[in-house]
């Protein structure tokens, strides 16, 4: 439902958090698409999600009832955490 009601935009799959000089949330995207009348299109690499926290979370406008579990790596250990997927304005790439 979120991809199709999505005019123009992205969907944003996988992102690894790296620290930005201004201490803001800064994400470089590994995987995405774009979106394009609901339907998805091209895909996308190497590219940077920045912004604050605060901001990103005032322009959420959908959420996913399904969580996704996310796992990774932090200095050397294992983690996971759970996730539902989101509709919200973000900075991407400058633009």
């Amino acid at each position: 439902e979120m991809i199709a009601s999505i005019e123009n935009g992205y969907y944003l799959m996988k992102a690894e958090r790296i620290q930005s000089p201004a201490e803001y949330p800064l994400f470089a995207l590994t995987l995405g698409y774009e979106i394009t009348h609901g339907r998805l299109g091209k895909g996308l690499r190497e590219t940077v999600i920045s912004g604050e926290t605060a901001d990103i979370l005032r322009n959420v406008s959908m959420m996913s009832q399904d969580i996704r579990w996310l796992s990774g790596e932090w200095r050397g250990l294992p983690v996971g955490m759970a996730a539902p997927a989101i509709k919200c304005r973000v900075l991407l790439g400058g633009k």
